[in-house]
């Protein structure tokens, strides 16, 4: 919760503005349990916080997008969607993953006749093409080799993770 609400409330492009949204996130989203933060907890946070942004926000993604190089006008954050879902059974979902190679446990529930709604986390635009980027901090390890191709692609199969980023990308498609 904390990560996410750091990502929702920093502005990528300003750095000097991001240790007063650090402390704002760790107020509210303390590394202790509420009942009794630790405030030796809250300060050894603050620059762990300070180095993910710095990491993560300079990483050169594919297409050579680095995200600190992005204007708030460019970002959509949480942007909230419903999809009409009447008709859908665990079924046919399995069926169309599987015939489409999504590697994905079985899905078990009763036909859905509703709307599904959700949140994602960030929509940026970049060079006339839009992304969808959705924060994990799933821990796989403590070395970078726990996170290579294998032990992603395991996780994002074992959490369902491909199915997320379809949901999205239909969202996505209807907003825009």
């Amino acid at each position: 919760d904390c990560v996410h609400a750091l990502f929702e409330r920093v502005d990528f492009s300003h750095p000097a503005r991001w240790p007063a949204i650090i402390d704002q996130v760790l107020a509210s989203h303390p590394p202790a349990p509420a009942a009794r933060p630790d405030a030796d907890a809250v300060r050894r946070a603050a620059p762990m916080l300070r180095r993910l942004l710095d990491d993560v926000l300079h990483t050169r993604l594919p297409g050579d997008i680095v995200l600190a190089t992005l204007r708030p006008r460019q970002r959509l954050v949480e942007l909230a969607f419903h999809l009409p879902t009447a008709g859908l059974t665990a079924a046919r979902l399995n069926g169309w993953l599987a015939a489409h190679g999504y590697p994905l446990p079985r899905l078990a529930c009763a036909a859905l006749d509703g709307y599904l709604k959700g949140f994602i986390d960030l929509v940026f635009e970049d060079a006339g093409r839009y992304h969808i980027l959705d924060w994990k901090s799933n821990h796989l390890g403590f070395s970078a080799g726990d996170y290579g191709q294998r032990r992603l692609a395991s996780a994002m199969a074992e959490h369902g993770y491909h199915l997320q980023h379809l949901i999205y990308s239909v969202a996505l498609q209807r907003y825009l």
